[in-house]
């Protein structure tokens, strides 16, 4: 939780505007060790979270409420079968969506990063009109 100094300032806000640059407020945050969620704000300067807590001041860039939704670290996909489909979307928003923001891929059946040419002739596009069979390859 947040810590107000005598002042009243909250640790972790932005230096030269004294406000967070976004503010997630009130959400049930999942800090990641597998207890359950603490309704709570959090506050998040650049690129990192400056303040965790209850009762934030509402001063922010942006505010996003939160209120009945989870709040939680990006999720890692340890067994993720993204090699070829990242060629496909190198942005990855099917995970992203989902809230996945790190995957380790490549430690089974394919070896990833394939070139366009690679994946070409591995999972080439079915012939127009024929049916969809599934292949170990791809």
């Amino acid at each position: 939780m947040a810590t107000r100094a005598a002042t009243g300032a909250v640790p972790g806000r932005n230096a030269v505007t004294g406000v967070f640059d976004v503010l997630i407020a009130g959400g049930n945050v999942y800090d990641g060790s597998g207890a359950g969620p603490v309704p709570a704000d959090v506050g998040v300067c650049g690129d990192r979270v400056a303040a965790v807590g209850r009762g934030l001041p509402r001063e922010a860039g942006a505010v996003v409420d939160a209120a009945g939704r989870a709040v939680c670290p990006g999720f890692i996909n340890i067994l993720s079968h993204s090699d070829v489909s990242v060629l496909h979307d190198p942005r990855s928003l099917g995970e992203l969506t989902q809230g996945v923001t790190t995957e380790v891929f490549g430690d089974d059946r394919l070896r990833a990063p394939r070139s366009g040419r690679q994946f070409a002739r591995s999972c080439p596009p079915p012939a127009a009109g024929a049916a969809y069979r599934k292949r170990r390859t791809c």
